[in-house]
């Protein structure tokens, strides 16, 4: 699979803008699929230029512990206990 810098990204979204073709064509001329054109433009309108940087989903050892100290979730709404959830489908 071929990787693209953020670079080349924003040469591909500044043509877009700027009106020199639709994706199809501008996929043709850097040869690169219509729907990574279209998926740069959407990030880009979405969040700007930081939608072009590759997000690797790597959180941070502070956020990891976080998580794990985080109380759990019971799925205890409303005092209803998880037996009467499960079983709510057979009294209706």
């Amino acid at each position: 699979m071929r990787t693209f810098d953020v670079k080349f990204k924003q040469k591909v979204g500044r043509a877009y803008l700027s009106g020199k073709g639709e994706y199809k064509i501008l996929a043709a001329k850097f040869d690169i699929a219509d729907s990574l054109v279209r998926k740069w433009i959407g990030a880009y309108q979405h969040h700007g230029s930081a939608g072009l940087v590759r997000q690797r989903g790597r959180y941070t050892c502070e956020f990891k512990l976080e998580v794990l100290r985080a109380p759990r979730i019971t799925g205890d709404f409303d005092g209803a206990s998880e037996s009467d959830a499960r079983n709510a489908h057979i009294k209706a």
